[in-house]
């Protein structure tokens, strides 16, 4: 419990450091609102669990007619022009799925040999990786063009 003198000697230093910070009547301030004001008691509760979760369109998602496993795309090599092979909407898929899109009029992907390693661990065709090493040729990276038929 706090005596009367150490209340007021607490008083007295609180006066002096709200005069030392610009504000002289903060010490009385605080205390009314302390003796006077009726708070009501703070509950502090668990916020919900929020999951947040990435969005990402699929370009294969937009096209219309909606993509299928048979449709057919021509492949190109960007630098040249020159046509590569052709694939199907199953393999596009698979390109879709795992290469990145700038935006939905981005018909190109980069490709260099890592990528397809990366596309033959997630499934790509023994044709989908032929078609890209050819892509590459004795390049190290390039990149692809792509035109549905």
């Amino acid at each position: 419990m706090i005596t009367v003198s150490q209340a007021l000697t607490r008083l007295a230093r609180m006066r002096e450091n709200t005069r030392n910070i610009g504000r002289p009547d903060a010490a009385r301030v605080i205390v009314d609102t302390l003796l006077h004001e009726v708070n009501e008691p703070v509950v502090i509760e668990e916020p919900p669990s929020i999951r947040i979760l990435p969005f990402r369109i699929n370009l294969a998602d937009l096209f219309d007619p909606p993509l299928a496993d048979d449709d057919r795309f021509t492949i190109v090599d960007a630098l040249s022009g020159e046509l590569i092979d052709e694939v199907t909407g199953k393999e596009m898929r698979v390109l879709f799925d795992n290469l990145e899109i700038e935006s939905t009029t981005d018909a190109d992907f980069y490709i260099n040999r890592d990528t397809l390693a990366l596309l033959a661990e997630r499934g790509a065709s023994p044709h989908l990786i032929d078609v890209l090493q050819r892509a590459l040729g004795n390049r190290d990276e390039c990149d692809i063009r792509w035109r549905r038929q």
